[in-house]
């Protein structure tokens, strides 16, 4: 029987503002959510820091957590308008998801170095009372204008900690047999962005798909719409408010003008925490000369959470 995996905290902004979180924090920027154009990794809304150009500029996203945890998964996106230039030598630019005791401070944040040459995925840790720098031993391909999925882990353990980072779900550290106790569990999450060293014009960076778990998390599941040639569809959102059905439907358009069994359609259900479901196989109806719909009833477990619901569709054609 699969573990179920318990979900501390998850927000993607998507009711506009930052009221889900504990805080916010900025030194020399502007941070605030935005539906703008380059758009969400998911949904409509992400956060955006702008103006990231002088030394120990940054921007801080911050959850607390009751109760503290000891092991614990914490991951985000996160995208760069422009590349960091400025070489950070020994140090790197706080990037992606942040670990905190309040009392106490920094147990971990994920970092991005740059050389000159190469770009370096980093994990500074301040477990040990001062803040260390570990860097992957290869070096990555970063591109702007691109979603990175940041996931760490640490396990807080006088003997055995141990951390992990992955990036789109490719391990780059890994360390164990640590003493990672020195400053207390985790009691505060978020995302965080700092700089090193100053860059010769502002930067922008935004984050979103904020989550938090007792187990690995991974990147978020690609949905894709694959629309055979003269189909266009309209996936809905759904809003669950209660343990009744749910009607999942999608529209769609075929200038060939074939019959209903020409097509299959596969339903697929995200809810609140990003868990996948699906997919369901839809029942299809040709509603007229070249429209057609499908629909699948959904009877939603007493388990799943009220609230909304992103609805993808594939509509194939066989």
């Amino acid at each position: 029987m699969a573990t179920r995996v318990i979900v501390i905290f998850a927000d993607g902004f998507e009711i506009g503002n930052f009221s889900n979180w504990t805080g916010t924090s900025i030194t020399g920027t502007t941070l605030e959510v935005s539906s703008l154009s380059p758009g969400a990794h998911h949904g409509t809304y992400y956060a955006r820091v702008t103006g990231l150009g002088a030394v120990v500029d940054d921007a801080r996203i911050y959850k607390n957590l009751i109760p503290s945890y000891s092991t614990i998964y914490v991951r985000g996106y996160t995208r760069l308008e422009d590349l960091f230039t400025a070489n950070t030598g020994t140090l790197a630019n706080s990037i992606g998801v942040d670990l905190r005791n309040q009392t106490n401070g920094i147990i971990l944040n994920t970092e991005l170095n740059y050389d000159g040459t190469n770009y370096k995925w980093v994990v500074k840790v301040g477990y040990t009372g001062t803040l260390v720098r570990y860097f992957e031993s290869g070096t990555s391909t970063v591109n702007a204008d691109k979603w990175y999925c940041i996931e760490a882990k640490i396990i807080i353990d006088p003997t055995i900690g141990e951390f992990q980072l992955w990036v789109d779900g490719i391990e780059k550290l890994h360390k164990t047999n640590l003493n990672t106790s020195g400053r207390g569990n985790v009691d505060q999450v978020g995302f965080y962005t700092r700089l090193a060293e100053a860059e010769p014009s502002d930067r922008i960076v935004y984050f979103d798909c904020f989550k938090a778990t007792d187990a690995y998390i991974g990147p978020e599941p690609k949905f894709s719409i694959y629309v055979p040639p003269g189909v266009t569809v309209s996936p809905y959102e759904i809003h669950r408010s209660g343990t009744e059905y749910t009607i999942l439907r999608v529209d769609f358009h075929d200038e060939d003008d074939l019959p209903s069994g020409s097509y299959s359609v596969e339903f697929y259900v995200r809810d609140p925490n990003y868990n996948t479901l699906g997919p369901y196989i839809g029942t299809i109806v040709k509603k007229g000369s070249k429209e057609y719909y499908a629909t699948y009833n959904l009877d939603p477990p007493d388990d799943w959470n009220l609230g909304l619901y992103d609805l993808k569709a594939m509509v194939i054609g066989k």
